[in-house]
């Protein structure tokens, strides 16, 4: 007999948000998990969005966070990194919760922010639409504040549907016009 494609649709998509299957990986290999980066410059500087599959809250509460994300970001030569957080609802329906962490190592704070209020301009081709980013605390890795180099902002993702392949191109886009040099 045939699998019902959609009953393995679903099974596919439970397995791909499995929280306790995210929370056994260290932060090295969620982030590794889903990886890109991008370059933008004459010199061809490469910055790196990462998409993980698990509530940005869970996420960093990792052992180690801060030391691991700068060892992750000076493997790959990076010093802005985005972190895309999906993970689904716990309410009727499982809708899909989207967060976003921008995270700098040894720049400034104000330039993350920078980078979420162009993120949030409605004219980007986002469907019309910014990305709605919400600024959010997160006890455990306070916002902002700078720890072993690494300034994070961490922000609600209230426009859902942009994902990393319309995000790494639109920062780039942002990294060649703005003149930054991170």
């Amino acid at each position: 007999p045939r699998p019902d494609p959609s009953k393995l649709f679903n099974l596919l998509q439970d397995a791909k948000y499995n929280q306790a299957f995210w929370s056994t990986l260290s932060v090295d290999d969620s982030l590794r998990y889903d990886y890109k980066d991008f370059a933008f410059g004459e010199t061809g500087t490469l910055f790196g969005v990462s998409t993980v599959l698990m509530p940005m809250e869970s996420f960093l509460s990792k052992r180690r966070l801060r030391s691991s994300l700068r060892q992750f970001m000076d493997e790959e030569k990076i010093s802005f990194l985005v972190l895309m957080f999906a993970s689904r609802s716990q309410v009727e329906g499982g809708g899909i919760h989207r967060q976003l962490s921008l995270c700098g190592k040894d720049i400034p704070t104000d330039l993350l922010l920078r980078v979420a209020e162009y993120l949030n301009n409605p004219g980007l081709d986002f469907g019309g639409d910014g990305l709605h980013l919400q600024p959010v605390s997160v006890a455990h890795a306070a916002t902002g504040l700078t720890n072993r180099g690494i300034a994070i902002q961490n922000f609600d993702q209230k426009n859902i549907q942009p994902s990393r392949k319309q995000i790494g191109p639109i920062l780039e886009l942002f990294f060649n016009a703005s003149g930054i040099n991170i």
